[in-house]
């Protein structure tokens, strides 16, 4: 599904085009120049961001994903979904959390 200049409340987005049994999952979606509102957090997998901005803090915007967690409740997942030209308000993302190793 193509996206374009468009200005969407995200949740709305997903009960309305994702998938309810995989928690509103949206897949295989590309956004263009759109402005992608929340309150949201975004759960990324394997999602391209290409020239897109959250505005806000970056401690604000982004939630921390510790390894071996596995479950995601409130975060509406993201998979294999683009967006070009895209400006986020009130939406978080997450990410991993990177793995070190001590030696």
């Amino acid at each position: 599904m193509d996206v374009a200049d468009q200005t969407m409340e995200i949740a709305s987005f997903a009960r309305m085009h994702g998938r309810p049994a995989e928690a509103w999952a949206l897949h295989n979606v590309s956004f263009a120049h759109c402005r992608i509102e929340g309150p949201a957090v975004l759960l990324m997998v394997r999602t391209r961001m290409e020239n897109s901005h959250f505005v806000g803090s970056t401690e604000g915007l982004l939630w921390i994903i510790e390894p071996g967690r596995t479950e995601f409740l409130g975060a509406i997942p993201m998979i294999d979904v683009s967006f070009d030209d895209c400006t986020f308000s009130r939406a978080s993302r997450s990410i991993r959390a990177r793995q070190t190793n001590n030696v």
